[in-house]
């Protein structure tokens, strides 16, 4: 089969895309600014500082080894057959 050299093939279509929306992102990133800047830390409300700090801490595990008991005195149970 002949490549007719009027049309295009996929991959330059796909490679002309790609350039045009490489374009786009780079308009786009223009039109906007950084706003890594734009605030102050200080300026920041008390609960979204809470909520950031405690997602920080790590909770902690307990101490291995220690086995955890029930308050009060405990039942043993015998084992062996159920009479009905």
């Amino acid at each position: 089969m002949v490549k007719s050299p009027t049309h295009p093939s996929s991959r330059d279509r796909a490679v002309a895309r790609v350039r045009e929306i490489i374009g786009e992102l780079k308009v786009l990133s223009a039109a906007f600014p950084d706003l890594h800047d734009s605030f102050d830390e200080d300026e920041l409300p008390v609960m979204f500082l809470i909520r950031r700090d405690a997602a920080r801490v790590q909770p902690r595990s307990p101490r291995q080894g220690r086995s955890v008991r029930p308050a009060g005195p405990t039942l043993k149970r015998k084992r062996g057959k159920v009479k009905t």
